[in-house]
Parts: structure tokens; sequence; C-alpha cells
């Protein structure tokens, strides 16, 4: 468990960098597969606050990415998820 969660914080951090580029697209994909991840997590961590509040940080990232790159259909669903 220790690894999936180190890998989709990596992960954030790779989406962080390239969203800092100018990469929406970049960060996007780096960004569901750290979501993706922590999702995974969720049923075998339990809903800890920390588990929840890593998948709302994650919605967050994923959210926003996609109003960078003008989805603001989907950033307002991603983000009231």
């Amino acid at each position: 468990l220790a690894t999936l969660r180190d890998l989709s914080l990596a992960l954030d951090h790779v989406g962080i960098v390239k969203r800092d580029l100018g990469d929406f697209r970049g960060a996007l994909d780096s960004f569901r597969e750290s979501l993706e991840l922590r999702r995974q997590l969720l049923p075998r961590l339990g809903e800890t606050p920390d588990a929840l509040r890593n998948v709302s940080v994650s919605l967050d990232n994923v959210g926003h990415a996609q109003q960078a790159l003008g989805d603001f259909a989907a950033s307002r669903a991603t983000i009231q998820e």
C-alpha cells in the first residue's frame, strides 16, 4: 500500500511540473493516474480523513487541469464530485 501511495504522490508532483511548464494535457494525464491509484487505495485504507483528503486533492488537480484545457463542463463535474 505504501508503494501505491508513494506512486500517487510522485504522479501528483509530475503533474504539477507539467502544469507549471504549460503542458496541461500531460498534467491531466498524470493527475488522472494519481486519482485512479488513490481511488484503488480508498477501500483498502478505509475512508479515513487522510485517504479522503488525498482523493479530494486529486479531484481538485484533475478539475483544474480540465479547466486549463477549456473543458469547463468536465471540470465542474470533477470538482463537484
